[in-house]
């Protein structure tokens, strides 16, 4: 694959301005302070017709540096040298290359890997998400760092797990001093929205008021269209920046969906980050409309195999009576927003914008449906921990599917990675930008997790074993993912020589890591 079109390292600002200002008839001065100063392409230039040779004056030389630097922060430039045009016309000519890339993450609540067509379910129709992961990055084996909204929901922003950005249970706020990558992007010069359930404020839930999110709480997102606490699937509502609740009309994903395309489109002149948080497949699904729920009813689905019923020490939701009728309605619900997926993206392509834009499709965490006796999520299971996670960039990712674990805590180091930015000290994830440019990366042997809400516990997986504890060390599961790809025997207490010693590293790694996780 070649190189990042927008890798800092290539150094091709500094080619472009050396070409500049020695070019015998450079173009004008007004044409690249334009072109730096709104985040288009510094290459956007247009050669002059034959004038005499031009000087700088000292303000014109510094007003050009200085643009030039912080155009040089942005990741826009080409890969290659600019060409110079044939000898019969002595004027550089630099083609239009790339504007800086936006960022769009479009977060739906509690949709686990295995529900997607593109990861192997026929049950399931989902075209445009099969269609985004084939002209992406599909990671096949990401992970939330705790399967619970609130803990994992901060680490998405910060790159830190639980415990170091301290936001541990739902009912917790995520402290003003953390550091996320909204923040970073708006002193970046990026426009930055969020629209639909924040969750991130620790406010009890009341069912009057979904809670006021005030802009000094935003975490750096300057436009917010949403509350604290959402899925008011057929009483959409939402604020702005008063605390004046706003009720809309309509299924509340597609009113979420129309805010964030009128935010594409009124930012598709400069560099936006958006992150569209949708409500679905999460509960209530009794309350999806009719006409959704109607392309599934009564249709067979295949339940995996670990489904059944009965008491569980993770569990933290009420299993419904009918799995069926559940399974039924939350597929519905992943298909409708598969379709407000394909709406945003239309948009981008109208507007011209695909290309330079960092599509990301992932979950904060997953859904029993029913596995090991469980609704909801919140334990160490397949089913609540794996998360879909599919990366849309045609200037930089080639189509390919991954088998690298890439947990939450390293998706804001990775984005930054992608935009060219630093990325601050604190941040306790890793950058994998390279391996989604096509650098061969057999990824973390290790992938961590915590969960503290109504049951603690801590777990560490391989790619082939996963370990987990409860809080006070007590050892809770063992299974051998390859052999045991549903984790329907559990090896906690097999007497097998082996496995005791697998067990024993596998728990010394994890308590190495909760005490290095610690702030």
């Amino acid at each position: 694959m070649p190189r990042s079109a927008f890798d800092p390292r290539h150094g091709c600002l500094a080619d472009c301005f050396c070409k500049l200002v020695s070019a015998s008839r450079p173009p004008e001065i007004t044409s690249v302070l334009s072109a730096a100063g709104t985040g288009t392409s510094i290459a956007a230039i247009a050669p002059m017709t034959a004038k005499p040779r031009m000087r700088l004056s000292r303000r014109e030389l510094a007003a050009l540096l200085g643009s030039l630097a912080t155009a040089a922060l942005l990741p826009s430039c080409s890969s290659e040298p600019n060409e110079a045009e044939p000898e019969s016309n002595p004027n550089l000519h630099f083609e239009p290359r790339f504007r800086r890339p936006n960022l769009l993450v479009i977060m739906p609540d509690q949709w686990r890997a295995f529900a997607l067509g593109c990861m192997g379910d026929e049950d399931i129709a989902t075209p445009r998400l099969d269609a985004l992961a084939a002209e992406g990055m599909m990671m096949r084996q990401a992970v939330a760092a705790c399967p619970l909204c609130s803990p994992n929901r901060a680490t998405l922003l910060t790159g830190k797990y639980p415990s170091g950005h301290g936001v541990l249970h739902n009912k917790l706020q995520l402290a003003a001093s953390e550091v996320t990558i909204a923040e970073l992007l708006g002193e970046a010069g990026y426009a930055t929205g969020y629209i639909g359930k924040w969750h991130l404020d620790g406010q009890e839930e009341d069912k009057g008021d979904p809670g006021f999110i005030p802009p000094e709480r935003r975490q750096g997102f300057d436009y917010f269209a949403g509350s604290n606490h959402g899925h008011y699937y057929q009483d959409t509502k939402y604020y702005l920046d008063e605390p004046e609740l706003i009720h809309a009309t309509g299924y509340e994903p597609e009113v979420f969906t129309e805010l964030a395309g009128a935010f594409i489109a009124d930012h598709a002149e400069q560099p936006f980050f958006l992150m569209l948080s949708l409500g679905p497949p999460h509960e209530p699904l009794a309350d999806i409309p009719d006409a959704v729920w109607d392309s599934y009813r009564d249709k067979p689905i295949s339940k995996r195999p670990n489904v059944e019923l009965g008491d569980n020490p993770y569990q933290d939701d009420e299993i419904p009576s009918d799995i069926v009728t559940k399974t039924e309605q939350y597929y519905a619900a992943c298909t409708h927003l598969d379709g407000c997926v394909g709406k945003l993206l239309d948009q981008l392509d109208a507007l011209g914008l695909s290309d330079d834009t960092i599509v990301v499709f992932l979950s904060d965490h997953g859904d029993h449906l029913g596995s090991h006796g469980l609704g909801g999520k919140s334990s160490p299971y397949e089913e609540a921990i794996r998360v879909p996670l599919l990366i849309r960039y045609p200037r930089a990712i080639a189509p390919a599917e991954s088998e690298l674990m890439m947990s939450s805590v390293d998706i804001m180091p990775t984005l930054l990675g992608l935009l060219g930015l630093p990325i601050p000290a604190s941040v306790q994830g890793q950058d994998r930008a390279a391996h989604l440019r096509g650098v061969p990366d057999e990824g973390p042997e290790l992938v961590f997790f915590e969960h503290y809400q109504q049951v603690s516990w801590r777990a560490v997986r391989s790619k082939r074993y996963k370990y987990a504890e409860m809080a006070n060390g007590k050892p809770a599961m063992f299974f051998d993912l390859v052999k045991d790809p549903y984790e329907e025997a559990n090896l906690v207490i097999s007497d097998n020589p082996k496995h005791a010693a697998l067990r024993e590293q596998l728990a010394e790694k994890l308590h190495d890591w909760y005490a290095s996780v610690q702030t």
